[in-house]
C-alpha cells in the first residue's frame, strides 16, 4: 500500500484537476462534453463498465476465434488488488 502522504498528494491532483475541468466546462459553455481522467480509477462506474466489456470481448473471442483458443488470458481488472513481494 501506498504511503499515507502520497495517497493525500494524489488526492489533492484529483480534486484540482476536477475543479479545473468544471471550469473549462463552465467557461466554454460545453457542460459535459470533457473526460474526466478521474474516471479512470479503480471503483468508478467507467472503469467498471470497461473491465466489462473486455471481459466479454475476450469471452466472444476465444469462442469465435481459434487463434484465442490456444492462449490464456489473464485480465486483471480494477478490482484486483496489486501484491508485491518483496526479497
Amino acid at each position: 500500500m501506498a504511503p499515507r502522504a502520497k495517497i493525500n498528494q494524489q488526492r489533492l491532483r484529483r480534486f484540482a484537476s476536477s475543479f479545473a475541468r468544471e471550469e473549462l466546462e463552465q467557461e466554454s459553455g460545453k457542460v459535459g462534453e470533457y473526460f474526466d481522467s478521474n474516471a479512470i480509477t479503480p471503483g468508478t462506474e467507467f472503469l467498471e463498465k470497461v473491465s466489462s466489456h473486455l471481459r466479454y470481448f475476450i469471452r466472444s473471442k476465444i469462442h469465435s476465434d481459434s487463434n484465442w483458443q490456444q492462449v490464456q488470458v489473464i485480465l486483471a481488472g480494477p478490482e484486483v488488488r496489486a501484491c508485491w513481494v518483496h526479497v
